[in-house]
């Protein structure tokens, strides 16, 4: 029970929900709604397995965060080689859990087409931005040249003091604070 309660009390106060309660915005709230998602799957996953809910509710995760839908991996990982009794059924069970979120897929390309005339198209290369972020932008996302960078900032970066004045190394509350660029 105590190693529970520093695992609720370190994902709860050490996470994005401790800043939602603070400042309630969008995209931490869309966190919210797929990490509660995410814990609604497992668990119809551990008491009833109804794959067709679970399939529901991955493609629920998909509309809000694509990226988390990969939980999905995981429940077509168990019915086809973890489940410890191989089922007839499988074929059946995989496809109650693919089809909501095909369904999901094609309607959320089909929400991007009406908005940007494009089916992947989701609005993030159509945002105003300053000039450094253009600079930043013409790199190019996905590229090698960002990996000493991330290597820098994931294994050296540390946080920033916050320093009473320019003269000294002298902190002030709250002595540190995040790296933007972490």
């Amino acid at each position: 029970p105590s190693d529970s309660t520093y695992l609720a009390l370190a994902f709860c106060c050490a996470s994005v929900f401790i800043r939602v309660a603070a400042w309630p915005r969008s995209c931490p709230f869309a966190q919210v709604v797929t990490v509660c998602l995410i814990f609604l799957s497992l668990l119809e996953y551990l008491i009833k397995k109804r794959y067709w809910l679970i399939g529901l509710i991955v493609g629920f995760i998909m509309a809000t965060r694509v990226t988390a839908s990969l939980i999905l991996v995981y429940f077509i990982i168990d019915l086809f080689w973890l489940s410890k009794k191989k089922n007839r059924n499988s074929a059946k069970k995989l496809a109650e859990l693919l089809l909501p979120v095909f369904v999901t897929i094609i309607l959320l390309m089909y929400y991007n087409y009406m908005r940007f005339d494009s089916l992947i198209e989701e609005g993030c290369s159509q945002k105003i931005l300053s000039e450094a972020l253009i600079k930043e932008r013409s790199y190019g996302i996905i590229n090698p040249v960002h990996l000493p960078g991330n290597f820098y900032y994931f294994f050296v970066g540390m946080p920033i003091p916050v320093l009473k004045n320019d003269l000294s190394p002298v902190l002030k509350f709250p002595y540190i604070r995040a790296n933007p660029w972490v």
